[in-house]
C-alpha cells in the first residue's frame, strides 16, 4: 500500500506550456527591509467564545461538518471561517482519538501535509525581499554539485520555477522504491538529499519553464536553496520569521516543543478500515523537508494565512508578485494554476481562491483566501484518505469554483457567496 501523498491527482496529471518571465536577481548589498509585525499576545486563540457562537452561519456550518463526518467515516474535523460581515467561526465534530472517545475540539493541534510548502515559500520570498536570494537565481548556484549534476533539471531550473511548479522536476512522492523506505520505516523520511537522489535516473517532466505540473520535489529542492541562501536551516527561518513573529502558540515544525499534548491521532482510512499510525504521521512530519510537517490549530494555519494576505509578513508588492499564475489549465471561465507558493483557482478570469490544501500521514487540509470576498476557510481532518476517489470527492479534490462540487469545502463556499 502507498502511504505517501495520493491526494490531489487532478494537479499532477496535466501538463501545459506556461511562459514565465524575469525577477530580482541576488544582491548581496540590498539592505534588508521587513515589514514590522507587532506580535500578539502569547495566549492561546483555539478557543470558542461567545461572538462565535453568535456567528449567523454557526449552525449551518456545524451542520455542513457533522453531515460530511456521518457520510463519510472520518474520525474527526476541525474547522474554521472568516467572513467581513459575519467574522470568525471556529468548530469541530468527531474525535481527535477515536479509540478512547477523545473528541476533536478547536484546540487540537493537525497535521498540515503540502500546506507546509506555504511556509516554505513565505520564508524563501523573504530571502528575496532582503536581497539573499533571487527569483530568476538558478537554484544549480546554491546546490551541491552532485544535487545539480543529477537532479533532472538541476542546472537550468530557477527559484521562481520551483515556487510555481514550472521546474519540470519529477514527483519523488511517485517513486516506490521511496515509499517503500517510507513504509518499512515507520513513516520515517531520508534527509532531503537522499529523497532527490530517487530521482536521478528519471527523465524531467519537460524542459525547465516550458510546462507546468506539480511535484512536491520542487519545495523539497527549495528547502536546500533557502538552506544555502540563508546560511542556516530553514527551520530556523520558518520559527523565528513566522511562528515566534507571529505568536502562534499552536504551530509547531522542527525546532517547537510539546506538539504531543493537544496532537490529534492520525489516521489512514475510514470506518472499520481505519488504521491508527500516529506515531507513523508524527515521524513522517517530523523527517519532512519544507514540502510538509507543520501541525497547528485550525486558528494557527488561518493566523498565518491572513498575514500573509495583509502583506504582514510579506512586503505589498511580493504579495502581488505571489498571486502571478501559472496556469494548468484555464478555460477563460474555470481555471487551476500555481502562483508563488500557492494554489490559485480562476473562476470567469478572475482569481478568487488562493491557498493550499495538503495530504499526508495522518491527515488532510484546505486553507483558503478568497481575494474578491475577503474571506478565509479552514479545513482540517486527522486521516489520509487513499484510493477512494468518492470519499476524497467529498472532502474536496476537486478544489475549482463552479463546477459541480459537494464537497464539505464547496457546501461552505456557497454558504458564504463564493461562486
Amino acid at each position: 500500500m502507498n502511504l505517501r501523498n495520493t491526494f490531489l491527482a487532478i494537479i499532477g496529471t496535466v501538463a501545459l506550456t506556461a511562459c514565465n518571465s524575469g525577477g530580482s536577481s541576488r544582491t548581496s548589498e540590498s539592505v534588508p527591509v521587513v515589514p514590522e509585525v507587532v506580535p500578539p499576545a502569547a495566549t492561546r486563540v483555539c478557543d470558542v467564545d461567545a461572538d462565535i457562537r453568535e456567528n449567523a452561519f454557526a449552525e449551518q456550518y456545524q451542520s455542513i461538518i457533522n453531515g460530511t463526518l456521518s457520510a463519510t467515516g472520518l474520525p474527526g474535523i476541525s474547522a474554521l471561517v472568516y467572513t467581513p460581515d459575519q467574522g470568525m467561526w471556529m468548530g469541530a465534530a468527531g474525535y481527535a482519538t477515536v479509540e478512547t472517545s477523545d473528541e476533536l475540539t478547536t484546540c487540537n493541534v493537525m497535521f498540515s501535509g503540502s500546506v507546509a510548502k506555504m511556509y516554505t515559500a513565505v520564508a524563501a520570498l523573504g530571502l528575496v525581499e532582503n536581497g539573499l536570494l533571487g527569483l530568476d537565481d538558478l537554484i544549480a548556484d546554491y546546490l551541491p554539485d552532485e544535487i545539480a549534476d543529477n537532479l533532472p533539471n538541476g542546472r537550468t531550473a530557477t527559484v521562481r520555477q520551483l515556487l510555481n511548479h514550472t521546474a519540470g522536476i519529477p514527483d519523488h512522492d511517485d517513486e516506490e522504491e521511496l515509499n517503500r523506505y517510507v513504509e518499512e520505516n515507520d513513516g520515517h523520511l531520508p534527509s532531503a538529499e537522499q529523497q532527490l537522489a530517487y530521482l536521478y535516473d528519471n527523465e524531467p517532466d519537460f524542459a525547465a519553464g516550458t510546462g507546468v505540473a506539480y511535484s512536491s520535489a520542487h519545495t523539497v529542492v527549495l528547502s536546500l536553496v533557502v538552506d544555502a541562501a540563508a546560511g542556516e536551516h530553514h527551520s530556523n527561518l520558518l520559527s523565528r520569521n513566522i511562528i515566534d513573529r507571529l505568536g502562534l502558540m499552536d504551530t509547531y515544525y522542527k525546532n517547537e516543543e510539546g506538539f504531543r499534548s493537544d496532537l490529534v491521532s492520525g489516521y489512514l482510512g475510514t470506518g472499520d478500515s481505519r488504521i491508527d499510525i500516529t506515531e507513523e504521521s508524527i515521524n513522517y512530519a517530523l523527517d519532512s523537508q519544507g514540502d510538509a510537517g507543520i501541525m497547528a490549530t485550525a486558528h494557527d494555519y488561518y493566523s498565518f494565512i491572513r498575514t500573509v494576505f495583509d502583506s504582514e509578513l510579506l512586503m505589498p508588492e511580493t504579495v502581488t508578485a505571489m498571486q502571478d499564475t501559472s496556469w494548468l489549465y484555464n478555460d477563460g471561465d474555470i481555471g487551476l494554476g500555481f502562483g508563488l507558493g500557492l494554489f490559485s483557482i480562476a473562476r470567469g478570469g478572475d482569481i478568487v481562491k488562493l491557498g493550499h490544501s495538503g495530504a499526508t500521514l495522518g491527515g488532510m487540509s484546505h486553507v483558503y483566501y478568497y481575494p474578491k470576498a475577503g474571506s478565509y476557510i479552514v479545513l482540517l481532518t486527522n486521516t489520509l484518505i487513499i484510493d477512494d476517489s468518492d470519499l476524497l470527492t467529498a472532502w474536496g479534490e476537486n478544489l475549482l469554483v463552479g463546477s459541480e462540487n459537494d464537497s464539505v469545502l464547496a457546501q461552505i463556499e456557497q454558504l458564504i457567496g463564493i461562486e
